[in-house]
């Protein structure tokens, strides 16, 4: 059984258009925040509480089939219907941590592919970019908590997870100053 549908996930990429960056970055994100709904769901499992367990595959059926995930929200929908049953059990959120653990994977190549193929095409687009994030933050200027958002894959690849996450809590935190020396310091900016 094929893992991702990548017909239906190129489609979702191509339509997307100027804000590729931000289906790349909800793509991540998704798989990310899957991993402590996969850990809810194991205790979920060892508890036997099959209410809260059939929420949580719920959930993750409809989140990673409306991306074009095949595998995982199949096995969601049996285990789901194991739960209604009262026999889900361990040997099934095995089966079901493996098919996620399988398209996480995939969906983590297709966002590097994509994010890939835009890192040289958008170079100069990203430092004109960086410097609006830059005027907006020593300005004060709330819309940098916008454009932080959709440049984080950028600035992951640019100045590395680390310093992104800090720079994305300084700036939720609203704490542009901070911010503003940090992206300093880590990116050349001309003058």
């Amino acid at each position: 059984m094929p893992i991702l549908n990548h017909t239906y996930l190129n489609k979702l990429i191509v339509m997307a258009g100027a804000k590729k960056q931000l289906l790349l970055q909800s793509l991540l994100r998704l798989v990310n925040n899957a991993e402590s709904e996969i850990a809810q769901l194991s205790l979920a499992i060892q508890q036997k509480n099959y209410a809260d367990a059939k929420a949580i595959l719920h959930r993750l059926r409809g989140s990673f089939a409306t991306v074009g995930a095949i595998q995982l929200p199949e096995l969601a929908l049996t285990l789901e219907q194991n739960c209604e049953e009262h026999t889900l059990g361990i040997t099934d959120f095995s089966v079901f941590f493996a098919a996620y653990r399988q398209t996480a994977a995939e969906f983590s190549s297709v966002i590097a592919q994509h994010s890939e193929e835009n890192a040289v095409a958008s170079a100069a687009l990203d430092m004109a970019q960086l410097t609006t994030l830059l005027q907006y933050l020593q300005s004060q200027n709330l819309l940098a908590l916008d454009l932080t958002a959709q440049l984080e894959i950028q600035l992951c690849q640019l100045i590395g997870t680390e310093q992104t996450q800090q720079l994305c809590q300084l700036v939720t935190a609203l704490h542009f100053q901070e911010a503003a020396t940090l992206l300093r310091q880590c990116v050349k900016f001309n003058g």
